[in-house]
């Protein structure tokens, strides 16, 4: 069992080495086809970022009147906490407020002075109030509006950004869409060069062929070679994908970082995750391998 292993490895590599360009152009589909599918996964994952780090900004700043005391804020931080659509509420105080209206205008001299006029902080205590879901804010508008607290806020602020999150969403779904028709066309591609390689190299080997059912080759042991030969392409060509990705990832990192504001790596996630991308890459082209070799086989291997 163990020599006739060796054998079916030998015979495998010899025939890798004997069609060595053909070889080299079947990785490079390979490669290329790896190449494209990965780039869909990571437009996919800085979608999904994007989404998440937009969702995480929207809340709503409700704004409460100046006289209002502290203690009454926070009784109506208790009774809205307990709201079951209400992630978080986070309370600031008017100096946080004042102070941070002082730093948005530092280069509004005009407002600073007229600021600086008044006598007493202009502001109330705020409530930084954040939803379960983005549909959720609404309800807590009209919760406000409704509520026994109404004439004690001053103004609610709302950003809304389902535009921008309906887009990401838009964006994400034609990315899936593209993704599995570029998944579609090479796959088809993988297909007919692997089809076509083990095809040549059987024609290659029709006299070795011939004599080992002489010999009385099995089947088994006949076939073997030509699958082995498929594996190989498929774990050289993963392996090639994985050692290129990284540069490029490396040279769109800034890129990527300065968008998500340094709060996202694209290079550490796949780091994170390039045993799972290694594992599912190699699965994929191998199932697409064996199932074009074992066609092959069968069509031009009359055992």
């Amino acid at each position: 069992m163990f020599t006739s292993l060796c054998r079916i490895i030998k015979f495998a590599l010899q025939n890798i080495s004997r069609n060595f360009w053909l070889s080299i152009v079947t990785i490079s589909i390979l490669v290329l086809t790896l190449f494209s599918i990965s780039f869909i996964l990571f437009l996919n994952v800085l979608s999904r970022e994007a989404f998440a780090v937009i969702k995480n900004k929207i809340d709503i700043s409700v704004s409460f009147k100046p006289e209002i005391a502290p203690a009454d804020v926070l009784i109506v931080k208790e009774k809205l906490e307990q709201t079951s659509y209400i992630k978080e509420i986070n309370f600031q105080s008017r100096e946080d407020v004042l102070s941070d209206f002082q730093q948005k205008h530092q280069d509004d001299q005009s407002v600073l002075d007229s600021l600086s006029e008044l006598a007493n902080n202009p502001f109330g205590d705020n409530l930084i109030i954040k939803a379960q879901e983005i549909k959720d804010y609404p309800l807590i508008l009209t919760a406000l509006e409704q509520s026994q607290y109404k004439n004690l806020i001053a103004e609610k602020i709302y950003d809304n950004n389902n535009v921008f999150l309906n887009k990401i969403d838009v964006i994400t779904d034609k990315i899936k869409k593209l993704g599995l028709a570029i998944t579609l066309i090479f796959s088809l591609v993988t297909v007919l060069v692997m089809f076509n390689t083990i095809r040549i190299t059987i024609y290659t080997h029709s006299e070795e062929i011939a004599i080992m059912k002489l010999v009385g080759a099995s089947n088994w042991f006949i076939r073997a070679p030509f699958l082995l030969e498929s594996l190989i392409y498929a774990v050289l060509g993963a392996l090639a994908t994985m050692i290129l990705l990284y540069p490029v990832l490396s040279l769109i990192e800034p890129y990527v970082a300065h968008l998500f504001d340094y709060n996202f790596s694209l290079l550490a996630y796949y780091t994170t995750h390039l045993a799972q991308i290694f594992f599912w890459q190699s699965a994929g082209v191998l199932i697409l391998n064996i199932i074009a070799s074992s066609v092959a086989v069968s069509k031009y291997l009359k055992v």
